[in-house]
């Protein structure tokens, strides 16, 4: 109801910055497991041949992947400093 103390309509938005939040965590969470998965492969290489190069570009977009996905998640927290990166 409105109008009562503490009712400042902000629960609705709280909730959509937590669910945001999440998503952001989520996408930085798979980036960093795809990233790592990458380095694993790169290591199991013998030594650097024409073969590695799809391996080393795999490795590339894993790493900006995830260089990207903690970009946003430190701009949504720095816009929302209720949240804790």
């Amino acid at each position: 109801m409105q109008g009562e103390v503490g009712d400042d309509g902000g629960g609705d938005l709280m909730e959509e910055w937590e669910q945001k939040e999440q998503q952001l965590r989520a996408a930085v969470d798979k980036a960093a497991a795809a990233l790592e998965f990458a380095h694993e492969q790169v290591e199991r290489m013998p030594g650097m041949s024409p073969d590695h190069k799809p391996v080393l570009r795999r490795l590339f977009l894993a790493d900006h992947a995830h260089l990207k996905a903690l970009e946003r998640y430190e701009q949504f927290c720095s816009t929302h400093p209720e949240t804790d990166p």
